[in-house]
């Protein structure tokens, strides 16, 4: 699991040319988790924190749901860096004959697929993280008022950069039905962060 690999570990293996994973796709899901975590630790100084009684429950709530994305996105980082060797794999298949064509041809559609839906995923579920971000920063602790604005703009990132993925992958299918579906959940999500 990537997640258990040290930082330095991980920052190595992303920055080398072999392998080719880590990549783009864990560096997201790990950005989220870090916001993820940011909200969790803005919620927990606020609980029991004196002069904040009033919000104890919602930092409760925000600290468990926090903590719940954050282990959510620590999976996602595997979930693409799998999703991606599946990809790259697919186009290493044999394409001498005929029906070594169409069997390359099919995998790549499936992979680039899977891969598509994974950072439509991580986006989908950091755009949520967002709502408990603000809340956490609405009446959370103020002196940890910078840690909630810093995930805020740490799962801004996140999001941005999982719909560029999905743009990237979505542009090797030709489905046109997966892809029309795909285009109008990222514009969803795109117009909902525009109007943030």
């Amino acid at each position: 699991m990537l997640i258990n690999k040290s930082i330095d570990d991980f920052l190595a293996e992303t920055a080398a040319k072999r392998p080719l994973l880590p990549a783009g796709g864990s560096s997201i899901a790990l950005c989220a988790a870090m916001a993820s975590a940011l909200t969790e630790f803005t919620a927990n100084t606020t609980i029991g924190l004196e002069g904040y009684e009033d919000v104890q429950e919602h930092m409760d709530g925000i600290s468990q749901g926090a903590s719940e994305f954050r282990e959510r996105f620590t999976s996602y980082m595997d979930e693409d860096a799998e999703a991606y060797s599946e990809l790259v794999a697919a186009y290493r298949m044999p394409q001498e004959t005929e029906l070594e064509i169409i069997s390359r041809t099919e995998m790549i559609s499936q992979s680039a697929k899977k891969a598509t839906l994974v950072p439509l995923s991580l986006a989908q579920d950091t755009y949520q993280l967002l709502g408990l971000i603000q809340t956490a920063l609405d009446k959370g602790n103020s002196k940890a008022a910078g840690d909630a604005r810093t995930a805020s703009y740490l799962a801004k990132a996140a999001i941005h950069a999982s719909i560029n993925n999905v743009k990237i992958n979505i542009a090797m299918l030709d489905d046109p039905d997966f892809t029309h579906d795909v285009i109008l959940r990222i514009q969803s999500l795109e117009n909902s962060l525009a109007s943030e």
